[in-house]
């Protein structure tokens, strides 16, 4: 139905019609459609029917032209993998699939098609209503649960126990929510008199990292995190909020009660194959970090960063054309290796954390 929350369908409703287009290679004999279910209810399924529309021969009209030209025309500027397309074969496939369209609404498969052929498993595309709800300007999305978005703490032993979920979305509200939970949370945990931390980021799958950051920032000891690199090789940093205050006023996030800590402890961060995105650009802040080791399993792999790119009718591609960076500027093309890798055991969910706090009690000790 389309690319994160904010396209799920929420709420009590009564019957609807939904529509889904997929492009079908010539030798494909089974298509599989379901749904995936977040939360506790019940969804009815009723009148299912296909089409099936024939691409040969089929001749496009001047908005799809411009539409797809458009979009390639961002892609062949920005996009990692630039240089492994041919560009001019992909418009004439993307042209077959827009076919004679009416409305930019028209072109949008033939859209997602160009950006499924760049292959860098990163790059989507989101329409000019979904951009609403993203930025949470939507007067209509108030059956959203948003109470997955938020951080869990708890006391180990002698340590501070903190899980950061991913952060989907742009709300201001819901981010300075979130950077606040956070940091409160940490803040209580320090005052209990902990001897470290466990920053657990294993079920942070990505999103928006402004947040995230502005939320762990008490546990930074830099203030530069890391780089998001281009195709030329220049460098846009990120690091603490602050540094967003002037220079990007769009991702600072506004903190109620920023804290502080006299003492810098020692750090273990968790994660695994479902950290990704935005996710891995956490991982990777805290790559140099003082006193901090990591432990689990190599993240998901999407350590690139999407660039917006405006369409004629208000829509993005949210295109992969920057490599993640270090603060020490080492690039990671591919997935982040923890510094303790432990093998996965489905009889215990603990062993990272076993792992971790093993470590920090030899930190203490030492």
């Amino acid at each position: 139905m389309g690319y994160g929350d904010y396209s799920f369908i929420t709420g009590n409703t009564s019957w609807t019609t939904y529509k889904i287009e997929t492009v079908l290679p010539a030798e494909a004999i089974k298509v599989r459609i379901g749904c995936i279910a977040y939360g506790k209810g019940k969804a009815f399924f009723d009148d299912a029917s296909v089409a099936i529309t024939p691409l040969k021969d089929r001749k496009h009209s001047q908005l799809a032209e411009d539409y797809i030209t458009a979009a390639i025309d961002s892609m062949k500027i920005h996009s990692l993998r630039k240089d492994s397309v041919d560009f001019d074969r992909l418009k004439r496939k993307a042209l077959l699939i827009a076919g004679d369209a009416k409305v930019p609404e028209d072109t949008y498969l033939a859209t997602r098609f160009l950006l499924s052929s760049m292959e860098d498993h990163h790059s989507f595309f989101m329409t000019a209503k979904e951009r609403v709800i993203w930025e949470g300007n939507d007067d209509d999305d108030d059956d959203v649960d948003t109470d997955i978005l938020f951080s869990q703490a708890e006391k180990k032993g002698r340590y501070g126990y903190i899980s950061v979920p991913g952060f989907h979305g742009n709300d201001s509200i819901l981010k300075k929510a979130f950077a606040d939970t956070l940091q409160r949370q940490l803040q209580e945990l320090y005052v209990s008199d902990i001897d470290g931390w466990i920053v657990d980021l294993r079920p942070n799958d990505g999103g928006n990292m402004h947040p995230m950051l502005a939320g762990l920032e008490p546990l930074f000891s830099a203030d530069t995190l890391g780089f998001l690199v281009n195709i030329h090789g220049e460098k846009e940093a990120w690091g603490r909020n602050d540094l967003f205050k002037k220079e990007d006023p769009e991702s600072y996030v506004e903190i109620d009660h920023p804290v502080s800590f006299e003492k810098q402890l020692p750090m273990a961060i968790l994660y695994g194959s479902a950290t990704g995105s935005s996710g891995e650009i956490v991982i990777i802040s805290f790559i140099g970090n003082y006193k901090t080791r990591s432990f689990g399993q190599p993240s998901f792999g999407l350590t690139t960063g999407n660039g917006e790119f405006k369409m004629p009718d208000g829509s993005y591609l949210f295109l992969a054309s920057t490599q993640m960076a270090d603060r020490n500027a080492t690039i990671y093309s591919e997935r982040v290796t923890p510094d303790v890798v432990i093998e996965k055991d489905e009889s215990n969910s603990n062993l990272e954390v076993d792992k971790a706090i093993e470590w920090l009690d030899s930190m203490i000790t030492h």
